[in-house]
């Protein structure tokens, strides 16, 4: 069905579709009403019907087109809607006092993202260092431990960010590689399933950022 846009005055010019009338990508067009430009932007009619903006016979329209599957963003979706979870960010915290010139870190900030197109379940998260210097191990670096909080359902586009207890020994002043892992076990069928891990090099601090109390 093709609908002319309610326009107040007279269009002038030429009128450009900026994805030629793609119905999977987000686009629209441009015109001219008495000299002045306008705008109009694709979008959503409902979670199945998409309202995509096209120039016809040189004026600015729109058609309402039926998605395959369903429609998000002002866009139909080439495939089902699924999740996708990522690890945007982690490091870690609370570092206190072990030994001289050993500091143990009692928390690991994770912040995890859906960037998919549907909501998830609760899954889980691994959370490590990577380092295999057994030399570094040797002088008491733990240098792969691993936790699992449980994650809760999130939507499409929502974020949660945890700070699951940990106990990672390290040497003061020196870097090593962290890593944080969701759905490590793919429980979750997602539209991208090489996109779940971030490392990062984080770096042991030189003075413990809370102080250890032995009662």
């Amino acid at each position: 069905i093709v609908f002319g846009v309610s326009i107040t005055g007279q269009a002038t010019g030429t009128c450009v579709d900026s994805d030629g009338n793609n119905i999977y990508t987000v686009g629209g067009i441009r015109y001219y009403i008495n000299g002045v430009e306008a705008r109009q932007r694709d979008s959503c009619v409902d979670s199945n019907r998409v309202k995509e903006y096209i120039c016809r016979e040189g004026r600015p329209a729109s058609v309402v087109k039926i998605c395959k599957y369903s429609c998000s963003n002002g866009a139909c979706l080439k495939s089902p809607p699924r999740p996708d979870l990522i690890v945007t960010s982690q490091n870690p915290l609370n570092f206190r006092r072990l030994y001289p010139e050993h500091l143990v870190g009692y928390e690991h900030n994770v912040t995890i993202k859906n960037v998919g197109t549907a909501p998830t379940n609760g899954t889980t998260l691994i959370i490590g260092s990577l380092s295999n210097d057994m030399q570094a191990y040797g002088r008491g670096i733990h240098n792969y431990i691993i936790y699992q909080p449980q994650l809760r359902s999130l939507a499409p586009g929502e974020r949660e960010t945890l700070s699951p207890k940990t106990s990672l020994i390290c040497i003061t002043g020196e870097s090593f590689p962290t890593s944080a892992k969701v759905d490590p076990y793919n429980n979750i069928f997602e539209s991208n399933e090489n996109n779940n891990v971030h490392t990062s090099t984080f770096t042991c601090p030189i003075t413990p950022t809370h102080h250890l109390l032995i009662l």
